[in-house]
């Protein structure tokens, strides 16, 4: 069944869609039980859907369905609230439109099927493919906007859930493991696709506009505008894409790659016993990777200053929770390996950040709502300060660069020449 649109969400098609799929994805979620049962379902006499206000990469809709029969009740009863994101026609994304349908399909299975549980839990799944995705909406929770950052008293927990999430899936895990290699995208993590070359002629032609657009205050902040523009510099200078190379040669764990307090939903205690574990959404660009990728991100686009200014404390802690978790990666992963992939995922998010601030600005400036369309610009400067703080933080970097080569003048042409050549896409 092809959904292309909101209009294409009608009674009779998610009647189809229920018939067909709710009795799967509804049986044996968190347990991994074995074959499905037989359900009879409810008749939906009518449907309604509601825009919602979120979304910048897709579009988000609610969909609330009225059933004929009321009488049905418990786990065999579909629910009646959905929430249904669709691919951004101005954009090329079906990719991760398809990359989260598979995640869902082949990876939650096996996430929660051995009784270890995850401080988080998934929706349930629906229907997905490269257009659309339905999941079932959580209803009575709280939410954070992503432009307002992660509240300092949430920090903890969802570093407690990245953890849990590297641990459990981290290599040598088995079949989770080889579900991820095979079936998700390999360049995992928000920008990470970017051709390393692209990423370099463009990291060339934009940092200037990049921290001009920033606005500096030439007294107030003239020390880490001096930093800043040094260390673009220095990585003008140097092969970006070894920089990369340093960051995707260590895929060992399933990432999420676009993990941030916005991408959480906080359930609200009804009753004694609610399960209140956090939901974690959103794993469109999910795949087998380096774990830093996720922490670097988590850190520049959803903590805040005073976090990104010592950031080297925030891999330490990471460090100690992942051991607390998975006791058996001690004398495998060091707090120095981790801090080593920290700086080069730091750094390549970083050149990632220059590369796309232009076409987010762009993004960001077609919103018609004059005050959204502030406040996601605010974010985009907010994140690339917090992304310098950080870099401003990390003792050292001499250690980085003498293990990175400098360019050549072949080299910088043969990036220039890729960039003049290759559209930028997300």
């Amino acid at each position: 069944m092809e959904i292309k649109n909101i209009e294409s969400i009608t009674p009779k098609c998610f009647n189809a869609l229920l018939k067909e799929k709710w009795r799967d994805c509804n049986v044996g979620r968190e347990s991994g039980a074995g074959e499905a049962e037989t359900v009879e379902l409810p008749q939906i006499l009518s449907l309604s859907t509601q825009r919602v206000e979120q979304g910048v990469l897709s579009q988000v809709y609610r969909i609330h369905l009225e059933y004929k029969d009321d009488s049905f009740t418990g786990k065999t009863c579909p629910p009646s609230d959905w929430l249904i994101k669709l691919c951004r026609t101005d954009l090329n994304l079906s990719w991760m439109c398809q990359n989260e349908a598979t995640f869902y399909r082949t990876i939650v299975p096996h996430l929660y099927n051995d009784g270890n549980a995850l401080p988080f839990s998934v929706p349930a799944f629906l229907s997905g493919d490269d257009k659309h995705l339905i999941l079932q909406e959580i209803l009575s929770v709280e939410t954070f906007p992503l432009t307002e950052g992660c509240p300092p008293d949430k920090i903890p927990l969802l570093l407690e859930c990245l953890v849990a999430l590297h641990g459990k899936c981290w290599e040598d895990s088995g079949k989770l493991e080889q579900l991820a290699k095979d079936s998700l995208i390999l360049q995992a993590g928000m920008g990470q696709r970017l051709h390393p070359l692209q990423k370099e002629g463009l990291f060339v032609q934009s940092w200037q506009d990049t921290i001009d657009y920033m606005e500096f205050h030439p007294e107030q902040d003239a020390e880490t505008l001096q930093f800043i523009t040094k260390f673009c510099q220095k990585l003008e200078t140097i092969k970006i894409r070894d920089i990369d190379d340093a960051v995707h040669r260590h895929r060992v764990t399933l990432i999420h790659g676009d993990f941030h307090i916005s991408n959480f939903i906080f359930p609200l205690q009804k009753g004694t016993g609610d399960d209140l574990r956090p939901y974690l959404v959103d794993w469109a660009t999910s795949g087998f990777a380096n774990p830093m990728i996720d922490l670097v991100f988590f850190l520049v686009v959803s903590t805040n200053d005073q976090v990104a200014s010592d950031a080297e404390i925030l891999v330490k802690e990471y460090h100690r929770l992942l051991l607390l978790f998975e006791p058996g990666l001690k004398g495998r992963v060091s707090h120095d390996t981790l801090k080593e992939w920290f700086r080069y995922a730091l750094v390549c998010q970083w050149t990632i950040l220059v590369a796309y601030d232009e076409m987010c600005r762009h993004i960001a400036n077609t919103e018609q709502d004059e005050r959204r369309r502030e406040i996601q610009l605010r974010h985009f400067k907010n994140v690339n300060r917090r992304a310098i703080l950080a870099l401003k933080s990390v003792q050292d970097w001499d250690i980085v660069w003498e293990k990175i080569q400098s360019a050549s003048e072949a080299e910088k042409m043969e990036a220039r020449v890729y960039c003049e050549t290759n559209t930028l896409e997300i």
